[in-house]
């Protein structure tokens, strides 16, 4: 197939084409057309979806002689039929603008930090781009961003040429291209020239809104992440309402947000120390009331309590201290955590019950003979765990 309609026309969804090719893989079937406007996975930029015939096309890839391959779960055709296709449209949309998001923020960084872009990934959650950098300062990334906006506002049109590799020394392309014959070169204005087969909008405005959200380093390089287009929107949208929600709460304008947020986790931190102070002064009494909860279990004594909001350093404490106190075991429950504790003169070794309770359910850990920790539990689940550990009990005293 030597058609692709993509190329001239990033815009076209709905074509007719004569099916060449039609073979069947297991369950999957792929059919080859004489031209499509179908895009295939290439270049960072993921396939086309849509229909042909009716029929859902779930992958398009590239065969054998640069044929494009459309994948369905069932038959389209017969060789020699001809067939109707359609491409689904907010997808195209999605990665014409995501494209070209990519081409403007190669650029800049060309333009601002000569810094050329290694590899592309165009994706469902995000766009980005990795450069020949260690990192990008916030001043960088900030100036990268005002750039990016400015080109998106001035509107530059964005045009396919096709121009023979013979004539390439008076393009002035990105990225410089060893490919010889007929290239496709994507034009921005006078902005950019890229050698790309992928589509794109008509012009940097379409691209909507390209917004920076992070780096990261990747193979000793800086990836930089990016939404675009719609992405970029939904985004926004989630974004505002989040703030708009928390700034009624909590009566402020949302530019004050941050600081209204700090103000509140430095008052929620000394609070909560204070709280440790006084869970921390009342431990004896606490020990005493849960001791009096004790049950026995198989001639053992055991306190099994869900003990809610309690200081993670002092719960082991307080577990350790109701065993020494009712001469037994002791497991305290704090959310996802259950901590074990065993008396001193008890038989019962508290790592061995944790590693055997892991053994017949969600929770992890283990420890020592008079103290053990677990995690990864359920709230929901405690009578589950205490049920296990009587059990366990039973079974060590038969």
């Amino acid at each position: 197939m030597n058609d692709r309609l993509y190329q001239t026309d990033a815009y076209l969804l709905e074509f007719d084409a004569r099916i060449v090719k039609s073979v069947q893989h297991g369950d999957q079937f792929y059919t080859v057309l004489d031209r499509s406007a179908f895009y295939p996975t290439a270049g960072g930029q993921q396939h086309d979806t849509g229909l042909l015939n009716d029929i859902e096309i779930t992958d398009v890839t590239e065969g054998e002689n640069g044929e494009v391959r459309h994948i369905s779960v069932g038959p389209i055709g017969n060789v020699g039929d001809t067939v109707n296709g359609l491409v689904d449209a907010d997808r195209r949309r999605r990665y014409r603008q995501q494209h070209t998001a990519q081409h403007i923020l190669s650029q800049v960084l060309v333009q601002l930090f000569d810094l050329t872009t290694m590899s592309v990934h165009l994706g469902e959650e995000y766009g980005a781009v990795e450069v020949e950098a260690k990192d990008l300062t916030p001043n960088q990334l900030s100036e990268l961003q005002s750039r990016v906006d400015e080109i998106i506002l001035a509107n530059l049109p964005v045009e396919v040429l096709f121009i023979d590799s013979d004539q390439l020394d008076s393009v002035p392309l990105r990225k410089i291209s060893t490919r010889k014959g007929t290239l496709r070169i994507i034009k921005i204005g006078e902005f950019d020239y890229s050698a790309c087969g992928g589509t794109h909008c008509r012009s940097t405005a379409e691209a909507g809104m390209i917004k920076i959200t992070g780096t990261e380093k990747i193979r000793g390089r800086t990836q930089i992440k990016f939404l675009s287009g719609v992405q970029a929107f939904m985004d926004y949208r989630d974004r505002f309402a989040v703030t708009d929600s928390l700034s009624r709460q909590l009566t402020c304008h949302p530019n004050d947000l941050f600081d209204k947020v700090e103000k509140m986790a430095v008052e929620n931190k000394a609070l909560r120390k204070e709280l440790a102070e006084t869970q921390r002064e009342l431990l004896p009494v606490k020990a005493q009331t849960l001791a009096e909860k004790a049950e026995i279990h198989g001639g053992q004594k055991l306190l099994f309590e869900e003990i809610g909001e309690y200081d993670q350093r002092l719960a082991s404490q307080l577990a350790a201290l109701v065993a020494d106190r009712i001469d037994g075991v002791t497991a305290v429950m704090l959310g996802a955590r259950l901590i074990i504790a065993t008396s001193e003169t008890s038989a019962l070794d508290a790592g061995a019950l944790a590693r055997r309770l892991s053994e017949q359910t969600d929770l992890k850990g283990g420890g020592n003979k008079r103290l053990a920790q677990m995690g990864g539990g359920s709230p929901g689940s405690a009578s589950e765990y205490k049920n296990a550990l009587i059990k366990l009990i039973a079974d060590d005293q038969e």
